[in-house]
């Protein structure tokens, strides 16, 4: 993995976010772009966001920043560790969607056992035809 050093834009995001983040308020990207436009420092959406992945990344912020619809924020307390808790449940089950997923494209075009007087297909069939497809 690819080491970033982080920005000085990457530092002011922090400290924005840790000073909104002691009075308990989430930090949206529309926020952080404005407070940095305030410094003369002019960047869009997309870097804010790649400034909070290198936040993220890195190994020196030793905070847990978290993001959601209603911005950036860092954890306070314990209790907003079920936040974490959610989003590993989350990132597990969009795992075994993905297995699964997976595993029915390596069963394409297989033959499988049904009953004899049974409506289901004889065969796997895990992707869709198109017209020129046969």
């Amino acid at each position: 993995m690819k080491i970033e050093k982080l920005q000085p834009p990457d530092w002011r995001i922090y400290n924005y976010i840790k000073l909104r983040s002691e009075a308990e308020i989430y930090t949206p990207q529309n926020e952080i772009v404005r407070f940095l436009s305030l410094d003369d420092v002019f960047i869009g959406k997309r870097e804010v966001r790649k400034s909070i992945h290198r936040l993220k990344s890195s190994d020196r912020i030793q905070k847990v920043i978290i993001s959601g619809k209603q911005g950036y924020k860092i954890l306070s307390d314990k209790e907003e560790i079920a936040i974490l808790d959610r989003r590993r449940i989350a990132i597990l089950s969009s795992l075994n969607l993905y297995y699964k997923d997976i595993d029915r494209l390596h069963k394409n075009g297989q033959i499988r056992f049904t009953p004899i007087n049974s409506r289901e297909r004889a065969f796997f069939e895990s992707v869709l035809k198109t017209g020129g497809e046969e």
